[in-house]
């Protein structure tokens, strides 16, 4: 398993051997100097959200789909498309959270994995 750190300099991902030691750093990077951004949310898992209902406004669920994984419109739309449900790319946990309450805001449904279904892959 790892976990990831994103500032506003880029991403990093670190086994979870070395987690204590990673948020150590950036809490005293950030204690040291205050404009570090890291954001303490993303110190976690990484998820891969399913859409399951796309809803009446597809547009809109296509728009969604490209914020959040950075394709183009082809690809967004293709992939609402698929039969549900749809699995789309891994995300970390706090941008899931949001991605899934912007589909529920376009009226599709998105459901994230809870930590039984992880368990139950390994």
């Amino acid at each position: 398993m790892s976990f990831i750190i994103e500032t506003d300099d880029g991403t990093w991902e670190f086994p979870d051997s070395l987690k204590g030691v990673v948020v150590q750093f950036f809490e005293a990077l950030r204690i040291a100097n205050p404009e570090v951004k890291a954001h303490p949310s993303s110190m976690g898992e990484i998820v891969v959200p399913k859409i399951t209902s796309v809803g009446p406004r597809r547009i809109y669920l296509i728009k969604e789909i490209r914020a959040a994984y950075g394709i183009g419109l082809k690809e967004a739309k293709e992939k609402s498309e698929e039969n549900t449900p749809i699995r789309c790319g891994p995300l970390p946990m706090y941008q899931a959270l949001a991605f899934q309450r912007a589909c529920q805001e376009a009226g599709a449904t998105v459901e994230l994995p809870n930590a039984l279904d992880r368990l139950a892959r390994l």
